[in-house]
């Protein structure tokens, strides 16, 4: 970030109305949403605007390589800008340093090929921790993601696990160590605990709460939003007692999904209604995406894929809950958004 454009964010967000940190709601519950900009905007407008429908936490993920590309070498570039903006904005922030991306490891290359369990992975990971804990000092950081979705890397390698749940453990003292009270916790996908429930059983044990996705898809086909309420269900069932983080909730808008914008607002509706039933232990959903792709990112995710007219790009590209262009219209899903969170009082 140049000179000029940070004094112009400390100039833009001197202007703003100051906010109170809060992570919950009056009911105990928050709600989170990943923050992206429309095309005519930038951060702060399109945080604005999610503060604005009830939106008291934002998520941060970064891969442990994207922090650390060189051993004991940081990059704060993005960790500053937050560590500037979410709290003067008076939003908390969950924050995930992640060592997998999907089925690829992502640390530094001197780590690669070792254990997760090894004593330098571990060292390394916790030093990390700690520059990254002491740049957002001054921000309101709820809780720790010490992995994103760890069982799509970790598969069916029971030793793996048996590793990363050490590694975890280690990782979840040291945070508790340095910050008492902020809670740690590892992400699963979003059917993975209900199909194997046992192979998390270690890592849940050393986790403060349960973390997970929810993406109600049948592969690449959207669900109907109706069987919601069954899926809630299951996973309250299955951890009894237990604090429960949705920390990625989200459904396309693309028919190339079985889906459409009305469907979507469907969405919006049904996962409210099954999170009433819930609201003693599902503490907070967060919502995955503000807008829509823009047409740039949307050529990297083709060049990336498989197939570049896949029903995965259509996926991912029409997640957010408003346009892309221009200023970022509200799909209908935003304004389901808006009457759920009017309707308990969130808005400020």
């Amino acid at each position: 970030m140049t000179l000029f454009r940070a004094l112009a964010l400390v100039l833009l967000l001197l202007s703003m109305p100051p906010g109170s940190l809060r992570a919950d709601q009056p009911d105990g519950r928050s709600l989170g949403m990943a923050i992206s900009s429309p095309e005519h905007g930038d951060f702060p407008s399109a945080l604005a605007t999610a503060i604005a429908a009830g939106v008291t936490r934002v998520p941060l993920t970064f891969t442990w390589l994207s922090l650390e590309p060189d051993p004991d070498i940081y990059d704060d570039r993005n960790l500053a800008i937050a560590a500037l903006v979410i709290p003067a904005m008076g939003a908390s922030i969950d924050l995930a340093i992640t060592p997998m991306v999907g089925d690829h490891l992502a640390v530094p290359r001197d780590l690669k090929g070792k254990s997760f369990d090894d004593p330098q992975v571990i060292a390394r990971y916790q030093k990390l921790l700690d520059h990254v804990l002491s740049v957002l000092s001054d921000a309101d950081v709820q809780l720790v993601l010490v992995g994103v979705e760890a069982d799509v890397y970790l598969g069916d390698d029971s030793s793996a696990w048996s590793a990363y749940a050490t590694f975890a453990a280690d990782a979840a003292d040291f945070i508790h160590q340095q910050q008492p009270g902020l809670e740690v916790g590892v992400q699963s996908s979003t059917y993975s605990r209900l199909r194997d429930p046992d192979r998390w059983k270690a890592l849940d044990e050393v986790s403060d709460i349960i973390a997970t996705s929810y993406y109600p898809l049948d592969g690449l086909t959207v669900r109907d939003p109706t069987e919601i309420a069954t899926d809630f269900d299951a996973i309250t069932a299955l951890y009894p007692g237990r604090t429960i983080r949705i920390v990625e909730s989200g459904f396309p808008s693309s028919r190339a999904n079985g889906s459409s914008n009305e469907l979507q607002a469907d969405f919006i509706h049904a996962l409210f209604a099954a999170w009433d039933e819930h609201a003693d232990q599902i503490l907070s959903i967060t919502l995955w995406v503000e807008h829509d792709y823009s047409p740039q990112q949307m050529d990297q995710l083709k060049q990336s894929a498989s197939d570049p007219h896949s029903a995965y790009v259509a996926l991912i590209g029409s997640m957010g809950l408003r346009l892309w262009d221009d200023q970022g219209a509200p799909k209908p899903a935003w304004t389901a958004l808006l009457q759920e969170t009017e309707a308990r009082g969130w808005q400020p």
